[in-house]
Formats: C-alpha cells, structure tokens, sequence
C-alpha cells in the first residue's frame, strides 16, 4: 500500500483566501444594508453550511492498495478497483477546461463535480492544483481528475498501470 498526500500550492492559498474575503464582503455589504429582519442570520448560516461541507469534503491522499485505489477525503473515501480502470494519463495542459457544476473552486482546493468544457462531459475531480492532473477512466465511463506532488506523477501512473494489466 502506498499513499500520496495532496499538498496545497501558492494558486489555492490564494484562491482560498480569496473566496474568505469575497464572503466577508457580502456578509459586510449585507450588514449595511440590513434591515434588521432575519435575512442576516440566513445568509451567515448558509455560508457556514457551505464553508463546512467544503472543508469535510478536502481530499487528504490517495492510497494505491492492492486491489482498488483510493481518495480519501475527511469525509468522504472514494474507492476505484483496478479491474474497473480502462486507463490512467497526465493531463498535461497548463488550463484545462473545467467548469464547477457541485464544486469548490479554489477554496482549499479543487474537488466535486465539475464539466469539461472541451467535450461536455461530467468528472468528478480531487486536485489541490489545475496543472499536471491525473486523469483516471473505468468501464462505466467515470472519470476521475486526481493530482499527487510534481515528483511523484510518474511513479503514481507507473504503480496504477502496473496493476491494471
């Protein structure tokens, strides 16, 4: 069993960082123009709703074991078994075309259901960055948008084809 931890680049520091402020200035701009109703009270707690479920679902690592690999978030562990992968490649374009559908975007990283943009279809994703990507396709034609360290993406896909043949 060997397991690769997601780590947190620079662009998600920033990015998550920028969603914290954009929030504090809505919840600001509303205290301003508030009335004094309970439409505060609503908009504070669906934003803790929100920020809560997105840090519950952060992906921590992925472990290769001997039959499935897995993404494990604090939450949620996703298990992809060998004989259902079709295939394993690096997505090596700076930008790849996503758009969130039921997603974090850049808020402690990149994960949930997002739409490529390229050729329509739905992946489910478990990135902390938007470069050097992993992409993971099983029979059922799911696709799995992973990332792992810069060091590591050769071995990761080298391990994952090993036991896939």
């Amino acid at each position: 069993m060997k397991a690769f931890k997601y780590t947190s680049e620079k662009q998600t520091k920033i990015l998550t960082a920028f969603w914290i402020v954009l929030m504090l200035l809505c919840l600001c701009l509303i205290m301003y123009f508030d009335d004094g109703d309970y439409f505060l009270a609503w908009v504070i707690a669906m934003f803790f709703s929100l920020i809560i479920l997105m840090v519950l679902s952060i992906p921590r690592e992925v472990i290769l074991s001997d039959k499935s690999l897995n993404i494990k978030c604090i939450l949620d562990y996703t298990t992809i078994p060998y004989n259902t992968i079709t295939s394993i490649r690096v997505i090596s374009t700076k930008k790849p075309l996503f758009m969130p559908i039921f997603a974090s975007f850049g808020f402690f990283g990149f994960f949930g259901y997002y739409l490529n943009l390229r050729n329509g279809e739905i992946l489910n994703v478990y990135a902390s960055r938007l470069h050097n990507l992993i992409e993971i396709c099983n029979k059922y034609d799911e696709k799995y948008i992973v990332s792992v360290p810069l060091p590591q993406i050769e071995e990761f896909v080298g391990l994952v084809k090993d036991q896939i043949k």
